[in-house]
């Protein structure tokens, strides 16, 4: 089983997937546009585009679209990830819906499928998930509950005259006990900030400070960001417009990324990174670029190289990645 996102080598089986939930009269939650659209093809180039911001239609918002495919090729299941929430997912859709084959129901592949989509929320920026189901649905509140799924509480849906169950899921349970915060929640740490981070990398202190001032005092939207153990700054990133190397037209960068050696391999970083993404593209501001010489951390929170670029001072090129 894979879970892939739509392409036109599988035609016919979306074609099947969707002519079965019609004839079956079964909800296609998590498949966006599809109940609504005949041309499988057409609902493939909807959802290839629908992934950004500029493209989505009025009252919609950005998500990438999954299938669930078996070894014989076969769509099983759907699944979409919402990239954030407007009015109506906030309170009630969450951020995943999915569904599986009526005639492929109670062989665990819904949550199977549902632990697959947990590391693609980490790439798009999210550190948790929400997501709802009816009541007397208990398969989808097991298949949740499965994958690490907090009751949260039961609301109302007015315009659709149903209850639906709320659960959050944290994608990085291993940080817990641990604050993640933007500088300007705490602006009172920004000297211990520019203080850690000049400790860390070497960087005068006053150049830090002149960046923290110019975010907290509104001058530009690129912010400092810190995990807190306690009153103990153990992780923390920043972004800047370049980072120090010669791609100028690449810009904001994320900066300075750095977690301390008792605090690694707890996922801080990573959660850092879903944190800046996300507060970034609430601001208006995708894409990201981050310099850096590592290969296979950054790709798992949705980074892709872009290409070398040549950091100052530097003999040797390093990679340049991009967070869309």
């Amino acid at each position: 089983m894979k879970l892939i996102e739509p392409s036109n080598e599988y035609v016919e089986s979306i074609r099947a997937f969707r002519a079965e939930f019609l004839y079956c009269g079964s909800s296609m939650d998590g498949t966006g546009s599809l109940r609504r659209t005949e041309d499988p093809s057409e609902w493939i180039k909807n959802s290839a585009e629908w992934k950004f911001p500029e493209n989505i239609p009025e009252g919609r918002v950005p998500a990438t679209q999954f299938m669930y495919v078996n070894e014989e090729g076969k769509v099983v299941g759907m699944l979409q990830i919402r990239h954030y929430f407007n009015e109506d997912l906030k309170k009630y859709g969450g951020h995943v819906g999915y569904c599986i084959l009526p005639s492929e129901r109670r062989k665990g592949y819904a949550k199977a499928m549902l632990k697959a989509a947990l590391p693609e929320c980490r790439k798009i920026g999210l550190d948790r998930v929400m997501i709802s189901c009816y009541p007397e649905n208990e398969g989808s509140r097991k298949t949740i509950l499965a994958n690490g799924g907090i009751y949260d509480s039961t609301v109302y849906w007015e315009e659709r005259e149903v209850y639906l169950e709320r659960y959050w899921i944290d994608l990085f349970p291993q940080t817990a006990g641990l604050r993640f915060i933007s500088l300007s929640e705490m602006p009172e740490l920004e000297d211990a900030a520019a203080e850690w981070f000049h400790s860390k990398w070497g960087v005068p202190k006053e150049a830090y400070l002149e960046c923290m001032d110019a975010f907290l005092s509104g001058d530009t939207v690129y912010g400092w960001y810190l995990c807190l153990d306690g009153e103990r700054i153990v992780g923390g990133m920043g972004v800047i417009e370049n980072d120090f190397h010669d791609r100028k037209d690449l810009y904001p960068n994320v900066c300075a990324v750095y977690t301390e050696e008792d605090h690694r391999r707890r996922g801080i970083s990573g959660r850092l990174l879903s944190t800046v993404v996300s507060d970034m593209r609430s601001k208006g501001v995708s894409p990201l670029y981050l310099l850096t010489d590592h290969t296979g951390f950054y790709e798992r929170y949705g980074w892709e190289f872009y290409c070398p670029a040549q950091g100052d001072g530097e003999e040797e090129p390093s990679r340049l990645y991009v967070h869309r």
